[in-house]
């Protein structure tokens, strides 16, 4: 219930503190005191259209508070807002000579339209044609269901009906027409070929990754190599080591005709000459 409502600088009130008991309330006064007013500030603060003409003349700016109490924190947590400490709802709206308006809910920033929503839960204000919950089309089926004492079925279909509708989307999902399933399989069918044209085996990844290796470093292999190769073989500067090789063995071969145990020596040098011509081709 509304338990107290501060309003400063709207319409002709500077201001006012109004604090209401448990009981029935009832403000009384003669046409113009100002009554009409106190209801638009409270339609203002729980959501009602405003517009700029309500700030009093001379002040910058009007706001209304309202603080209820003995109400359901539900939509607190669906607009993730944290509640009073003393379980109160305290709702504040001001509203700028410029026409901007800045709403608030336990000290949370709230839009009006959010408002409007907590507004309709907090407070009902009759008039001569007009009801506020009675003319909200959303509102009928929760009061239908309330006559009829069927809300807990309608909560129970709710719920039944919101899984129907999360199966058949998974259903759906899951699902595929005709024309679908052969595009993917001709899809598969061209990726199998492709890897059954690669003929790939196991290890070749490393053997890959070796080759580019040696590729990155082609001209450091080619250069070793021309070196390696100039000292076995000799060039245009000095001969090799296979020539010097064949010199020794020349000599110790001419030297074997004076002393047999040279000729030994002689064979082996010729055997490493072989063995470096094999590795120099």
């Amino acid at each position: 219930m509304l338990r107290k409502l501060l309003v400063e600088n709207y319409a002709l009130i500077d201001s006012l503190e109004l604090e209401f008991g448990d009981s029935l309330n009832i403000i009384t006064g003669e046409t113009g005191a100002g009554k009409s007013i106190v209801i638009d500030a409270i339609s203002a603060v729980t959501g009602g259209r405003t517009s700029r003409d309500i700030v009093r003349t001379g002040a910058g700016a009007a706001s209304v508070t309202a603080v209820f109490s003995g109400v359901t924190g539900k939509w607190l947590e669906e607009n993730g807002i944290e509640p009073d400490e003393s379980g109160d709802i305290i709702i504040s709206r001001r509203l700028s000579a410029d026409g901007k308006s800045t709403c608030r809910v336990n000290g949370a920033p709230v839009t009006a339209s959010q408002l409007r929503e907590l507004g309709a839960a907090l407070i009902d204000i009759h008039g001569q044609n007009d009801g506020r919950k009675l003319l909200d089309d959303s509102s009928h089926l929760e009061y239908l269901d309330a006559y009829a004492q069927t809300s807990d079925l309608a909560a129970s279909y709710a719920a039944a009906y919101s899984e129907l509708k999360r199966k058949e989307a998974s259903k759906e999902k899951l699902s595929m027409d005709e024309s679908e399933k052969e595009r993917r399989t001709e899809a598969l069918m061209r990726l199998i070929e492709e890897i059954e044209r690669a003929k790939l085996r196991a290890g070749e990844l490393d053997e890959l990754a070796a080759r580019r290796e040696m590729l990155m470093n082609a001209s450091r292999l080619t250069e070793a190599v021309e070196t390696a190769f100039e000292a076995l073989y000799g060039g245009d500067r000095a001969d090799g080591a296979i020539a010097l090789i064949d010199v020794a063995q020349g000599q110790l071969e001419h030297a074997a005709r004076y002393s047999e145990g040279l000729r030994v020596l002689s064979e082996r040098l010729n055997d490493l000459r072989y063995s470096m011509q094999d590795i120099s081709d």
